[in-house]
């Protein structure tokens, strides 16, 4: 019986204890039970926490961990099952023999005086807790309920790591390549779950990773540790495309490279139910926080001096009033009239123009939240549009909700726009993610739409000199229920994650079909009902009345 290596486990358990995400304090002993919550004889698979960070999948048992022991408990039954299933990380305590001290003994007499030691209340009797408190309490610890469980949290990260190397090997065997260079950030980023800056916090969740699953190397060593690979391999080595040539160039290419679109950018496309979730939840926020902007404008332009830079500049503010706000996800595209034609105008001290009543307004912008990632486009007028301008902006809507055919309403006069229909758009990651898209051009490794997908539905029109028009969303792909399913091959079909409204008095409502005026008031509803009541939580009650004048339903 080979034993359960536990020396990476103990490491982040290690970790954990002492960061304060997780416990208020940090604890110098952890105690794991059998239990689960029910005090139950026989426990499910997930809730074998003390089988899972040491390894002794016995029936009974108490694992103790501090920052440099770990011993387990258990009684004559389980002497020799344990002996076999521990590696040299842990100490057996023998129970019902003499001179084996109990945990609390234990506890008492080896750790530092003023120690906390954290357990989970939910699996700690009430009968074996009070004893226990009582006895550290009498030699100056603290036994401290923590109400998050670190060793689930280690169980979620090594089950996510788990399942992402298994599916990159199956690739990777398929290919024959027995090493896989990433070199882009945002594919490291998905795979090692970190995102960001580095802070103390990922350097401390870095430390606690490195051991088995991982090595931190230098940034520099990465063209000495290519060659030795090439040297020592019987298999490719799988790098992108785009990585740079300093390094596919350090292998063989006859022999052992092979450059192909990586498995991460399909992984990281398809998002899971918790990425999913994150993205609809973020979605909601931004909503809440563009209605707010827009309201701000809508009361403040004709007599304040609001410029494209200080427009976005309170943009920001109102992005930082909501939760878990990190930062822009691109510098806002905040453009007036003729700045609005250049599809990717960014303002500067030497182009900001003053934000009026007379001309079209577009706000491009995104955040990103520690629970998704945001792109949206709304196209505003302050004072009356013209004919024409309402025109483009019926025919670039009409096309906003019938994405495969986003450009039908434009070509039928003469009309289109120079830039892609749709991007992929990361889960707190790049704002622009591939390999899928929805373009004129042909994207070479685009692997088609798959259920889970998010992307942007961006049509637009821009007359040069005069205004930009753009009403974007982004989309998560779904499967769809239709009446008939031919050959049972599946459909999919779009919902949209981002609520906020279109803008009404730019709509010439005659243009639209009987569906399309239908589809457009229940949108607009869906925003009332999600929005309107984040609005209320926040205090917001003139972005709530935006809100709620911005989504009346329209009628012919």
């Amino acid at each position: 019986m080979t034993p359960k290596s536990t020396t990476n486990l103990l490491k982040q358990l290690r970790a954990l204890m002492l960061n304060t995400k997780y416990v208020t304090e940090p604890v110098n002993a952890y105690i794991v039970t059998s239990n689960d919550a029910h005090t139950s004889e026989y426990t499910a698979d997930c809730d074998e926490f003390r089988a899972f960070i040491s390894g002794f999948n016995g029936s009974a048992g108490t694992a103790i961990i501090t920052q440099n022991e770990a011993c387990l408990w258990t009684d004559g039954r389980y002497y020799l099952q344990a002996s076999q299933q521990l590696d040299s990380n842990w100490t057996l305590m023998k129970e019902g023999i003499p001179s084996t001290p109990n945990e609390g003994t234990w506890l008492s007499k080896n750790l530092p005086s003023g120690s906390r030691v954290g357990v989970d209340p939910k699996l700690f009797p009430y009968k074996k807790f009070l004893p226990l408190q009582v006895q550290l309490e009498s030699v100056g610890h603290k036994l401290v309920p923590i109400s998050t469980n670190l060793i689930e949290l280690i169980c979620l990260v090594e089950d996510q790591l788990k399942k992402k190397f298994e599916a990159l090997h199956v690739q990777m065997k398929e290919k024959n390549a027995q090493f896989l260079v990433l070199t882009a950030l945002d594919e490291i980023a998905w795979f090692l779950n970190l995102r960001g800056q580095v802070t103390s916090e990922v350097k401390q969740h870095l430390a606690s990773e490195a051991g088995e699953i991982y090595n931190i190397e230098p940034y520099d060593a990465i063209e000495d540790r290519l060659k030795a690979l090439s040297k020592n391999t019987d298999g490719f080595i799988w790098f992108s495309e785009f990585a740079n040539y300093a390094l596919t160039s350090l292998i063989p290419r006859n022999n052992f490279l092979v450059t192909d679109i990586t498995p991460i950018q399909l992984m990281k496309a398809i998002k899971n139910t918790v990425e999913i979730n994150g993205m609809r939840n973020a979605h909601i926020k931004d909503g809440a926080a563009l209605c707010c902007y827009f309201s701000w404008l809508e009361k403040h332009v004709a007599n304040t001096k609001i410029t494209e830079i200080s427009g976005a500049k309170q943009l920001l503010e109102f992005r930082k009033l909501q939760a878990d706000f990190v930062g822009d996800s691109f510098p806002t595209i905040s453009s007036v009239g003729p700045h609005g034609a250049i599809i990717h105008y960014t303002p500067n001290e030497s182009t900001d123009v003053q934000i009026t009543t007379d001309e079209l307004y577009l706000c491009d912008s995104g955040a990103q939240y520690k629970d998704g990632t945001t792109d949206v486009t709304r196209t505003l007028h302050f004072g009356t549009p013209t004919e024409f301008e309402k025109e483009c902006y019926t025919r670039v809507l009409k096309g906003n909700y019938l994405d495969s055919f986003a450009r039908e309403y434009l070509w039928k006069v003469g009309l289109d726009y120079a830039h892609g229909t749709g991007h992929g758009i990361g889960s707190y990651l790049n704002v622009h993610e591939g390999p899928m898209g929805i373009s004129w051009r042909p994207i070479q490794e685009d692997p088609g739409l798959d259920a889970g997908m998010f992307l942007s539905n961006e049509p637009g029109y821009y007359q040069d000199g005069e205004f930009g028009i753009r009403i974007e969303d982004i989309i998560q792909i779904v499967e769809a229920e239709p009446p008939h399913n031919y050959n049972d091959i599946g459909f999919l079909t779009f919902n949209s994650v981002t609520l906020v409204p279109k803008i009404k008095k730019l709509i010439i409502i005659d243009m639209l079909t009987d569906a399309e005026i239908q589809y457009l008031n229940e949108y607009h509803q869906q925003c009332r009902d999600t929005i309107g009541p984040l609005l209320d939580k926040q205090g917001q009650s003139e972005a709530k009345e935006w809100l709620i004048r911005e989504t009346q339903p329209i009628s012919k």
